[in-house]
Parts: structure tokens; sequence; C-alpha cells
């Protein structure tokens, strides 16, 4: 690691961890900046299933309830 990169991660250090979180999601964007097409294609999922589930058309399940599925699922494996 070179100088530079060393003064950069001592002054992360000194941020909060909501600070480095936030921090370490503008970098990773640098890097695998959001596909334009893939963002709007999600944004209109959530808009779709926000709506199915004001209507009451789509069934919400529990996170415990879906966690606990899970794992009888993989006991019985």
């Amino acid at each position: 690691m070179n100088a530079r990169i060393e003064s950069i991660v001592e002054q992360a250090k000194a941020l909060d961890p909501e600070e480095r979180e936030a921090l370490i999601a503008a970098l990773q964007l640098t890097l695998d900046p959001p596909d334009p097409d893939t963002e709007a294609a999600w944004v209109a999922e959530c808009i779709d299933r926000l709506g199915a589930i004001e209507r009451g058309e789509m069934k919400l399940i529990d996170a415990n309830e879906v966690m606990e599925r899970a794992r009888a699922r993989l006991r019985a494996l």
C-alpha cells in the first residue's frame, strides 16, 4: 500500500461507522456504477409490488416465519 492510500485509510478510521459505510458505498459506485436501465427496472418493479400490496393482491409473510420455513427445509435435507 502506498503512502497516499495509507493516509486516506488513517483518515477514514477517524470516521464514525455510518460515515465509513457511506464512504465504502461511494467508492464502490466509482468501481461499479449502476446501470440506468437496471435501476429503472427495479424502480418500476418496486412500484408495481407496492401497488399490489396496497390493493391486497400480494400476501406478505413475516420475516421470522420466512426464516423458520427456510431453516425447516434445510433441516429436511
